[in-house]
């Protein structure tokens, strides 16, 4: 059971912090382009976010000894990119999110339903950090960028982005539904998980 005792963290402390912050506020003022249909704004602003993500985790590595708080801004701007990103879309080039309508669609609803379990049993969001998870935010990026940049993008790249997605889910969903170690913060969770039974 999560400690409930210690006092909850609000503001932003160490520099990792203060960027997850800025790549959150970042994701709100990237709707302003996106209203105007600017998709190439929009893209070089998703760009910009990726380079704060790479930068908020190397100045956390730097630092050493990552919060828990600094885990889930982290995970919590990250969604609200890879999630807006969709809605910018929408807006920048109309008609090019129909392809992801029903893939976004069963993301929602299996994401919906293992945050809100994760929150019951462990009171946090998201922060598990696993390379699967991110292996999908980085190929839908990258179809989302080709469509927003050139109003285009291939369909195996899709298909790829829907198979890396189905992946991530499966593993989160044994990381919060399981007996995994929130402490444990592997970014392989599952893989490292087969390997010790093997070994036992």
């Amino acid at each position: 059971m999560p400690d409930r005792s210690s006092p909850r963290q609000i503001v932003p402390r160490t520099p990792d912090e203060w960027i997850a912050s800025g790549r959150l506020l970042l994701a709100v003022l990237l709707w302003y382009p996106a209203i105007l249909r600017k998709p190439r704004i929009v893209a070089g602003g998703i760009v910009l976010s990726a380079l704060s993500d790479i930068a908020d985790g190397a100045v956390a590595w730097l630092l050493g000894n990552r919060s828990n708080y600094s885990r889930q801004l982290d995970a919590v701007a990250d969604s609200a990119v890879m999630l807006s990103a969709l809605g910018w879309l929408a807006l920048a080039r109309p008609g090019r999110f129909q392809p992801l309508k029903r893939t976004v669609l069963a993301i929602a609803a299996v994401a919906s339903a293992l945050l809100s379990i994760e929150w019951r049993r462990h009171r946090q969001f998201g922060a598990l950090h696993i390379w699967s998870a991110r292996a999908a935010a980085v190929v839908g990026h990258v179809y989302v960028l080709g469509l927003l940049w050139r109003g285009t993008a291939p369909k195996w790249l899709l298909r790829l982005f829907q198979t890396v997605t189905v992946g991530a889910m499966i593993e989160s969903a044994w990381c919060i539904l399981g007996g995994h170690d929130f402490d444990d913060h592997s970014s392989i969770p599952l893989l490292k998980h087969v390997l010790q039974k093997k070994a036992a």
